[in-house]
């Protein structure tokens, strides 16, 4: 475990303030990016989990990574792939200020 996640470490329990906190500054975004790596399975679900409310409340800010969670779907973790199925499907056309209805 790198000491530079040590933040992700202390607040992956507390979903909605990482998330509060990465959309006031984009280089921790990164670093709940890099906690899908090679982290404990709490530190890596608490990172997946904070995506999907960024994702949910300002997908602007997951877009320009939109090549990251593509690469997510094919990851051997489903939840990763869950997570990045969402924040593909809802980034974009949120970004765009359009509502993406039930198919």
């Amino acid at each position: 475990m790198t000491a530079s996640l040590a933040p992700i470490r202390q607040m992956a329990s507390n979903l909605r303030r990482l998330a509060g906190m990465a959309i006031k500054n984009p280089r921790l975004l990164e670093k709940v990016m890099e906690g899908l790596g090679p982290e404990t399975a709490r530190i890596k679900l608490g990172c997946a989990k904070a995506l999907r409310v960024l994702g949910e409340t300002r997908p602007g800010l997951l877009y320009p990574q939109f090549d990251f969670f593509v690469h997510l779907l094919d990851h051997q973790n489903k939840i990763f792939q869950w997570e990045a199925a969402r924040a593909v499907a809802v980034g974009p056309g949120r970004c765009r200020g359009q509502v993406h209805g039930d198919f």
